[in-house]
């Protein structure tokens, strides 16, 4: 909010805003299986990541044609898939920041799963 200027009680209030958000609205798992639910949320996490990195990705190429080194960069093991991220730019920054912490738990959901 305080980087990019955005008020959010005002887009709150405003009609277009709510109707355009509402068409993205997460998927709701209605089962309340202790199994599906975990691999909801183990899904939800991986895919996440996914979309976070792509988003890294179109910033550092400045474009919304990712080339094919970052793309396939992201099958590396943690300690080489982001190095070829723009590390100057503190949006690509955060969100590898981010990245990093949602492996972080989605190794943690897959460790609860094996000892299972």
């Amino acid at each position: 909010m305080l980087r990019f200027g955005i008020d959010e009680e005002e887009d709150g209030e405003d009609e277009t805003i709510i109707l355009q958000a509402g068409r993205f609205k997460p998927y709701i798992l209605r089962s309340k299986s202790y199994k599906k639910l975990r691999l909801y949320y183990e899904r939800t996490i991986a895919e996440t990541i996914d979309s976070l990195y792509l988003y890294a990705c179109a910033i550092t190429a400045e474009s919304n044609k990712i080339p094919l080194v970052l793309k396939k960069q992201f099958k590396l093991p943690e300690q080489e898939c982001l190095k070829l991220l723009n590390q100057d730019d503190n949006n690509v920054v955060l969100i590898k920041e981010l990245i990093i912490g949602l492996k972080k738990d989605l190794n943690e959901i897959r460790l609860l799963i094996m000892k299972k």
